[in-house]
């Protein structure tokens, strides 16, 4: 019975400095990652946008995307975008990295953020999604929303 008490006091304590270890480790990250991150969207962004250039947003895919997309579609959609006019300003992004840690995939360092642009012809808001990939910052998912579009899309129904 003493025997028993010892091995759940010994892994309760165990499991209690790896969870400490942990939130330790992802605090003092953390920052880190929100610079970079943020650093990393506010260069790639304005550069994809400015002439919706589908080659600005492969070169910097996670290999996820750049796997799945179909580039016909992409181009496509990239073409409608071009109705918005030229970029006019980039008012910087808003956002946030986290991280978690996975049994299958062990740490996983991601980051998700909203952009607002001005056009020619509207406002627009850009989400963002990023992967860590080796430590490199990667566009994990890319999509546009704006009022221009949903009234050309109304307008064609």
């Amino acid at each position: 019975m003493n025997r028993t008490v010892v091995v759940c006091i010994a892994l309760f304590g165990f499991f209690v400095v790896t969870i400490g270890a942990l939130i330790g480790y992802a605090a003092m990250t953390g920052p880190q990652l929100d610079v970079s991150s943020k650093a990393y969207v506010d260069d790639a962004v304005p550069k994809i946008i400015a002439t919706w250039s589908v080659d600005e947003l492969l070169s910097r895919g996670s290999p996820r995307i750049r796997d799945t997309v179909d580039l016909d579609q992409l181009r496509d959609v990239f073409g409608r975008l071009s109705a918005l006019g030229r970029l006019v300003s980039y008012d910087g992004a808003k956002g946030t990295s986290r991280m978690a840690f996975t049994p299958s995939d062990g740490k996983v360092v991601g980051a998700v953020y909203l952009a607002k642009a001005t056009f020619e012809h509207g406002h627009a808001q850009v989400r963002i999604s990023l992967v860590q990939v080796a430590g490199q910052w990667r566009i994990q998912a890319f999509s546009v929303d704006s009022a221009v579009l949903r009234g050309q899309r109304e307008a064609a129904t």
